[in-house]
């Protein structure tokens, strides 16, 4: 017997309306003929890190698996949360690569300038959050800082980090779909 895919109700006008899920981990065995699934360490890691991230910063909703990112020498496990907003909710995504699943941590904001060298970089990813992107740029130097002064705020340089947000981002705004029986107004 083959599988049927779930129908919300029967088509209309020649369109076939399909209620879409969101990702839990228990599904991502479903991923498995496609050949690109999680192992069982990823998964079981990645559920630790999950739970901690959702305590630690007492998240309103449980964190969902997004998906993997390939990388050259690690890959990147992504997970959200859905922040409860006035109009809409908002995604908050988080990452962690296969070499450390033990911590996920929260994308970076991307400022206007760095979602276009994002956009203008065509590689593939590293794997590596903290590689810079721009050839030749070197890790800043601390200030040195006088006793009874407060050091000023870290000078942020573009990394592998950044860009996989805006990936993300991007992946993410280019597969939304409208929910069933939504008007624009």
């Amino acid at each position: 017997p083959t599988a049927q895919p779930p129908v919300a109700h029967p088509p209309a006008s020649g369109l076939r309306v399909v209620t879409a899920a969101t990702m839990e981990l228990q599904n991502v065995a479903n991923l498995g003929p496609s050949g690109y699934t999680l192992s069982i360490e990823e998964k079981s890691a990645l559920q630790v890190s999950m739970l901690a991230i959702q305590r630690k910063e007492n998240l309103p909703s449980k964190l969902m698996f997004w998906g993997k990112i390939m990388g050259e020498t690690n890959d990147y496990l992504i997970a959200y949360s859905l922040i409860p907003a006035y109009y809409f909710p908002v995604k908050r995504f988080y990452y962690c690569t296969t070499a450390n699943m033990s911590t996920l941590v929260q994308m970076p904001i991307l400022s206007p300038e760095w979602k276009e060298l994002s956009a203008a970089i065509k590689l593939p990813f590293r794997g590596e959050p903290s590689a810079l992107m721009i050839e030749g740029a070197e890790e800043p130097e601390e200030p040195e800082v006088a006793e009874g002064e407060e050091a000023p705020p870290p000078v942020e340089v573009f990394r592998e980090q950044h860009r996989l947000s805006y990936v993300v981002s991007q992946i993410d705004h280019d597969v939304a779909v409208v929910p069933r029986d939504a008007f624009i107004v």
